[in-house]
């Protein structure tokens, strides 16, 4: 819901930044149905919340908006990747929270959250600022 709404808010002004939780979310997505795969087991065995709605929320949304942000030429193609890895990149930190929460306790678990999902905000925001072409 709120990636939705970060799409509507920055659109217009900073596309990348708009799409940024998209990547994030994509990120997230294709780790649930992978272990998933890796598992071996069918899908009503492999009882999972992420990987259900991973394949019937997550990724078809995520290629939506790539698939309309292309044809809409709002981005352009090396936007749109960098969008979507800088999204992988907050997933990969998010990873990090967890080995947090063992080393550092709560307080590193929250740090880490924060820093993984401002990151592809971040990352999106300072790549626009090469790869996105001013109006006119």
């Amino acid at each position: 819901m709120m990636a939705m709404l970060g799409a509507w808010k920055f659109y217009k002004t900073n596309p990348m930044v708009a799409l940024a939780p998209y990547g994030l979310i994509l990120a997230n997505g294709l780790l649930h149905i992978g272990g998933w795969l890796s598992s071996g087991n069918p899908l009503y065995y492999y009882v999972s919340g992420g990987t259900i709605t991973s394949m019937f929320l997550f990724i078809p949304v995520t290629i939506l908006m790539s698939r309309a942000c292309l044809k809409w030429k709002v981005m352009g193609g090396w936007a749109m990747a960098a969008t979507l890895t800088a999204g992988l990149i907050g997933h990969i930190i998010l990873f990090g929270a967890y080995a947090s929460l063992d080393a550092g306790g709560v307080i590193a678990l929250y740090i880490f959250d924060f820093l993984a999902m401002t990151s592809p905000l971040l990352l999106t925001w300072l790549a626009s600022k090469w790869l996105l072409k001013p109006k006119k």
